[in-house]
């Protein structure tokens, strides 16, 4: 909220009220001439229309069959399941993902939603298999071209900024996949989901 919008939010409900109308509520010829009222905080804090969330990513919800498949280092391929609902009335995605690793079970878990003020889809994640949280951004749409998505990460060894990539495609109704890429942009870890049969 920036400064102008916050100060005009706390006169609103710091005036103090001296006349009758404050109590009894207005009339009917005070509300004739009345100008129209301002937008309330909760209009102010959600600009995106949960609608134009769900046009762009609601292909993503349901029940989905996963297999990670680590295709820069040998092709090894773990299988998993995928739950994807809506949360906030439709302002987010919520992206819960388990996999059978090693004779247990990991959970990733993730928030996916667009910013509609930067047109950004913007994603946090989380896994058991790693301890840092994780947050992108990027442009491009939910088809099979994608969206392209920058993690800001530190370099362990050296504290250095460093940017790794990953891309989001639907390939179609019933598929699509998450694809993480190297530096020259080549498939490095692809996570491909398919509809589960109900």
């Amino acid at each position: 909220m920036s400064p102008g919008s916050f100060a005009a939010l706390l006169a609103l409900t710091s005036t103090p009220c001296v006349l009758a109308a404050c109590v009894s509520g207005p009339t009917a010829t005070s509300t004739a001439a009345a100008a129209p009222a301002p937008p309330s905080l909760v209009q102010r804090a959600h600009p995106a229309p949960a609608e134009e969330v769900a046009q762009r990513l609601a292909p993503l919800v349901g029940e989905w069959d996963v297999e990670l498949a680590d295709l820069a280092g040998g092709g090894e391929v773990v299988a998993g399941r995928a739950r994807i609902g809506w949360e906030l009335g439709g302002r987010l995605l919520r992206w819960d993902t388990r996999f059978a690793l090693e004779g247990r079970e990991v959970r990733a878990l993730g928030l996916l939603g667009y910013d509609a003020r930067s047109g950004e889809v913007e994603l946090l994640w989380s896994s058991e298999s790693e301890p840092r949280l994780r947050v992108a951004r990027g442009r491009g749409e939910l088809d099979p071209a994608g969206i392209e998505l920058g993690f800001e990460e530190r370099d362990p060894a050296t504290g250095r900024a460093q940017r790794a990539r990953s891309r989001l495609r639907l390939l179609d109704a019933d598929r699509f996949v998450f694809e993480q890429l190297d530096e020259l942009g080549a498939v490095a870890l692809r996570t491909a989901y398919q509809r589960a049969e109900p």
